[in-house]
């Protein structure tokens, strides 16, 4: 065996093929594997422990049955070289003999599985285990979930609690032994359609363009043509996106319909609520159609008609017990900070941050007012990062961090977020009988921008869709869907779609991370407003039971920003 990077010879390397590759292979006896391969002029292969990293470049976002090919390193004769390719990594290749790009034979496989979705996490979980923390191994469990399927996480499988102190190696403890033996890592069920919440899920959202649905093209007339929506739905929605939004897959895990914009006017559904959220909606200033004030007003009036066809017969609507048990998600602030720094210095910017802060709060308590118990806010992401904001903002080498990003920019959303998170605990004393929660999106989103290949993303700081090419792919005035726009071939491996808003692959991580709660303050689950059975849960003392079952420390999964 040829060595390239590695000295001792492995007695098994392993092949991930998808089911039509396995089929050729036990058809033909021998198969020249996939485009990659033949584009390579070799096969390529892993070691056990590269299986992860493999999955999460190459396969974390298939929707294609897949199986691990277990292979007889020895029969491969020198036919096999381990080559390194990433400066450090040495991979396996099959070439053949003297490198003439042979097919892999059917009798080197030794053994062959069947890759379910969670065996997919498994690998995932196994290599990389003794690297992640807690609140990263608990995202990745949930991530590979929500990004292929619809499911419930009224339908978790109750587990036996554990021992309180049991760090996360010890109570989930990988299992190396045969790669066919794989450790069970307590994540949802895959189920079906029917969700198994006690109580219908209504949702009522509050919002800019990271939650938008539609509201502004209906309400401006203005459309968002091709290549929007064309991920997953294959058509534009108005949403600004290739696909589905966090709000999207959030609704997909209680097995409900996609939130009805409020303006929608032919055929609307608002069994499961309404989305108030427009593009380009801000907290300031009021009065100003579609923002935040606004927003609360439509939603008053929405209420108030509701009610009143409900008791005439109409159908598709929300019954007044209903408005009282809903959840009122709120995700606003990003524009604020945008705009205020196109004409404002940073200090300047942050004198002005408690205004937007009591926007918000009058909002909430409008809602609470009026019969809402349940909330969910966000915090606002990393305004910094964003590809439009680099692109069209002037700086210097000393603004940018690690990752790229405008530091002083960022340090306004944190800035931001501290006084939203100030105002969450103000609110929490004051209400009393009312559940806040409070999720951490600037971690979550900042935490993908800079570790972006653990999710299978290349170019965190570039557009799918826009002007211009590398570094940013975004231009004033050239934006995506203007004439003489450029857009990627693979929208799965980019963070940003068009400069400001994100891609579907991304929505999909971002919200299998709120789904974790371990970026929400209290961390309750999203179905907790509708599933009694994750009811069992104590804030402000020492232990936290949680749907699953695990008991922890609530100072080990609490989260302040």
């Amino acid at each position: 065996m040829a060595a390239g990077g590695r000295e001792e010879e492995e007695e098994f390397v392993y092949r991930i093929s998808t089911a039509q590759e396995w089929e050729e292979l036990q058809k033909s006896g021998s198969t020249f594997g996939g485009q990659l391969d033949k584009s390579s002029g070799f096969i390529h292969l892993s070691s056990l422990s590269q299986v992860r990293s493999t999955l999460q470049n190459f396969f974390l976002n298939t929707n294609h049955e897949l199986y691990l090919l277990q292979i007889d390193a020895k029969k491969l004769g020198d036919g096999l070289v381990y080559e390194v390719v990433d400066g450090s990594n040495s991979f396996p290749h099959f070439y053949g003999p003297s490198r003439s790009f042979s097919p892999i034979p059917l009798d080197v496989v030794t053994k062959a599985e069947k890759l379910s979705l969670l065996d997919v996490l498994d690998f995932q979980y196994i290599a990389g285990i003794a690297q992640l923390g807690e609140r990263q191994t608990e995202d990745l469990k949930v991530a590979c979930s929500i990004h292929a399927h619809r499911i419930s996480f009224c339908n978790l499988e109750k587990k036996e609690a554990v021992q309180e102190n049991r760090g996360i190696e010890e109570t989930y403890k990988p299992n190396f032994g045969s790669f066919g033996n794989k450790p069970q890592v307590g994540l949802p069920q895959v189920v079906n359609s029917t969700s198994e919440c006690n109580r219908k899920p209504v949702i009522f959202n509050f919002g800019d363009s990271n939650s938008d649905t539609g509201g502004f093209s209906l309400g401006s007339g203005f459309t968002f043509g091709p290549p929007t929506g064309r991920a997953f739905f294959h058509h534009p929605t108005g949403r600004l996106c290739d696909g589905r939004l966090m709000i999207d897959f959030l609704c997909e895990s209680l097995n409900m319909d996609y939130l009805t914009p409020y303006m929608q006017s032919l055929g609307p559904n608002f069994t499961y609520g309404a989305n108030f959220a427009v593009s380009g909606a801000s907290t300031q200033p009021e009065r100003k159609p579609f923002n935040l004030d606004g927003q609360i007003r439509q939603f008053l009036q929405f209420r108030t008609r509701s009610i009143e066809l409900i008791s005439k017969g109409y159908k598709d609507l929300v019954g007044g017990e209903e408005f009282i048990n809903s959840l009122y998600t709120i995700d606003i602030g990003q524009n604020d900070l945008a705009a205020s720094f196109t004409y404002l210095s940073y200090s300047q910017v942050i004198d002005k941050i408690p205004s937007f802060i009591a926007e918000i709060q009058t909002s909430i308590q409008t809602l609470y007012q009026n019969g809402a118990k349940n909330f969910w806010v966000h915090n606002t992401g990393p305004l910094g990062c964003l590809p439009q904001i680099l692109s069209v903002t002037n700086h210097s080498a000393s603004d940018i961090d690690n990752y790229g990003c405008i530091q002083y920019m960022n340090e306004a959303a944190k800035a931001f977020n501290k006084q939203l998170y100030a105002l969450y605990e103000q609110l929490r004393s004051e209400m009393k009988d009312a559940t806040i929660v409070h999720v951490d999106i600037y971690s979550i989103k900042y935490g993908v921008i800079s570790n972006p290949s653990i999710y299978g993303f290349e170019n965190p700081l570039m557009a799918c869709c826009g002007y211009g090419g590398p570094p940013y792919n975004y231009k004033l005035n050239h934006a995506c869907g203007v004439p003489g726009f450029n857009v990627c071939e693979d929208g799965s491996k980019f963070i940003s779609w068009d400069g400001v808003h994100y891609t579907e692959a991304a929505n999909a991580v971002f919200a299998s991370k709120i789904l974790s709660t371990n970026y929400s303050t209290p961390p309750l689950k999203f179905q907790y407003f509708y599933d009694s059975s994750a009811k069992d849960i104590e804030i402000g003392i020492v232990k936290v039971k949680m749907l699953d079952g695990v008991v922890r420390k609530l100072t080990n999964i609490r989260h302040v920003p």
